[in-house]
């Protein structure tokens, strides 16, 4: 799954751009959820919607709001640090 604070239409331009978009059985961006990063709720979408327990996914996150979703989520995660 990607969960993206970007606007559905930047994503998807960026996705079929770089044909990553097969790559991806789920897609949220901000406009898929109520609320979005720094709050979790995405990221427990994207469980809820995959019907996976946080212990069987990991996050792998690039941004300061998205390490905050993460962090609060309880979902395993890795900061990576080509961003920060």
């Amino acid at each position: 799954a990607l969960i993206t604070s970007s606007e559905k239409k930047i994503a998807s331009f960026i996705l079929e751009y770089f044909d990553l978009k097969k790559y991806f059985s789920l897609i949220l961006t901000r406009e898929d959820t109520p609320k979005n990063k720094p709050d979790p709720m995405p990221y427990l979408k994207a469980l809820e919607y995959c019907k996976l327990k946080n212990i069987e996914v990991v996050i792998l996150e690039d941004s300061k709001c998205g390490i905050q979703a993460a962090a609060s989520s309880t979902i395993p995660y890795i900061k990576a640090s080509w961003y920060l």
